[in-house]
């Protein structure tokens, strides 16, 4: 996804550093790449492939974010449609 300069920057400034063995690689934050998955589903393409959807729940789940964090529905109700946002605290309120 293309982003502008200050978009770019806020993703660097949130990002972390992760050691893959002989390389350490750059990685957004978990919150700045589940906001850019929930922009990504406002196209109706993307959306219907569900694929998105899906990526947003896992990152939610193995990071162990919770649904009732500030930071987190910041970013929710911030990037989410209404629709998706009813959808995705529905789905986490489910266990695995």
């Amino acid at each position: 996804m293309l982003v502008d300069a200050a978009t770019f920057r806020k993703l660097i400034e949130g990002s972390e550093w992760i050691d893959y063995g002989r390389r350490l690689v750059r990685v957004a934050g978990v919150l700045h790449l589940i906001a850019l998955k929930l922009h990504a589903l406002r196209n109706a393409d993307r959306a219907l492939l569900a694929k998105d959807y899906v990526d947003i729940l896992s990152l939610i789940r193995r990071n162990a974010l919770s649904p009732a964090s500030p930071e987190l529905l910041e970013i929710l109700n911030r990037y989410a449609t209404d629709s998706i946002r009813k959808r995705l605290l529905q789905d986490l309120q489910q266990p695995l």
